[in-house]
């Protein structure tokens, strides 16, 4: 498989991936190519508690792993009808961080929207559960990695699902690499 020029085909263990689901409450997740483990997760820290969030700690660590990364899966959303003016400007504005960062680096960039990671890691026969039931991918993360903290501070009693869902999408890049079958329609 071929995106950006680089042939993704001849991937082995020690290439890792990394998952980023860009959001209010952002997070990334890095798995490894060949064994589909996770190596990190994290979540964006923000700057007061204030929808920006802190590009410098996300670069740090993109800048640490940056030998290993090979390709960033990155959920893309467009705004809705219903979304404020602020929140839809707030989110173009993280968006642009995070593509900014990866750019920085020379990290490749697969677009994923999320019925494509969906249908991925979930199926087409769960949809109407995955659909209607946002900790889906929770439940799924805690199964298929039960070693994996969830949980954006020591003190949070409630899984996060955005970290969940940047492994969930992590994962469903790998799957595109490999070349199955990722898309919506059948």
């Amino acid at each position: 498989m071929c995106y950006h020029g680089v042939d993704y085909s001849n991937l082995h263990g020690g290439d890792w991936v990394i998952g980023i689901d860009v959001g209010k409450k952002g997070a990334y997740a890095i798995l490894d190519y060949g064994t589909e483990q996770v190596i990190k997760t994290g979540t964006f820290k923000t700057y007061n508690h204030k929808r920006l969030f802190r590009v410098d700690e996300f670069y740090k660590t993109l800048s640490t792993y940056r030998d290993k990364i090979i390709i960033a899966g990155v959920e893309f959303l467009h705004a809705f009808p219903s979304d404020s003016r602020r929140t839809s400007f707030v989110f173009g504005m993280q968006l642009g961080a995070v593509l900014g960062c990866l750019e920085l680096l020379s990290i490749p960039i697969i677009e994923i929207s999320p019925t494509k990671w969906k249908y991925a890691i979930f199926g087409k026969e769960n949809k109407d559960t995955w659909k209607k039931n946002k900790e889906y991918s929770v439940q799924y993360v805690k199964e298929r990695y039960p070693k994996t903290n969830l949980y954006r501070t020591k003190r949070c009693k409630k899984p996060d699902n955005n970290i969940a869902d940047a492994v969930c999408i992590a994962l469903a890049t790998i799957k595109q690499l490999k070349g199955e079958r990722t898309n919506a329609k059948k």
